[in-house]
C-alpha cells in the first residue's frame, strides 16, 4: 500500500503538497546539475560521436531546464500561499511531464554514444 493512500483523506493533500514542495526546493540544483552533466558529456565526447546528436542533446537539456525554472518561478509562489487538490495534481502532472522529457534525452545517451556500430 502506497503510504499516501493509507492516510485519511485530510492528509492526503498536506502530504502530497508537503512532496511537492521538498521538490521545488530542489529544483534549481538540479536544473544546475543536469546541464553541467550535459555540458560535460558534450565536452568529452566532442571527438567521438556525431556533433548534430551532442549538440541536440545539449538543447533539448537546456530548454527543459530552462521550462523547468521557469514553471518553478511560475508556481513556487501559488504553492505557497494556496494548496489546492488541483493545483497539486496539476503541479504533478508538469513535473512528472519535465521529467519524462529529461529522463528520454538522458535515455537516448547509452543507445547512441555506447552501442558500436558495425561495418559492413
Amino acid at each position: 500500500m502506497d503510504a499516501v493512500d493509507g492516510l485519511p483523506t485530510r492528509y492526503r493533500l498536506q502530504v502530497r503538497a508537503g512532496l511537492l514542495d521538498e521538490t521545488l526546493k530542489l529544483v534549481n540544483y538540479s536544473a544546475v546539475t543536469h546541464l553541467i552533466i550535459a555540458e560535460a558529456v558534450t565536452w568529452f565526447f566532442w571527438s567521438s560521436a556525431s556533433h548534430v546528436y551532442l549538440v541536440g542533446l545539449l538543447a533539448v537539456i537546456a530548454v527543459t531546464i530552462g521550462a523547468t525554472i521557469h514553471t518553478h518561478w511560475l508556481y513556487r509562489p501559488a504553492c505557497a500561499e494556496a494548496v489546492s487538490e488541483k493545483g497539486v495534481s496539476r503541479s504533478y502532472r508538469v513535473a512528472g511531464l519535465l521529467a519524462l522529457v529529461l529522463g528520454l534525452a538522458w535515455a537516448t545517451m547509452p543507445i547512441v554514444l555506447f552501442v558500436r556500430r558495425q561495418h559492413t
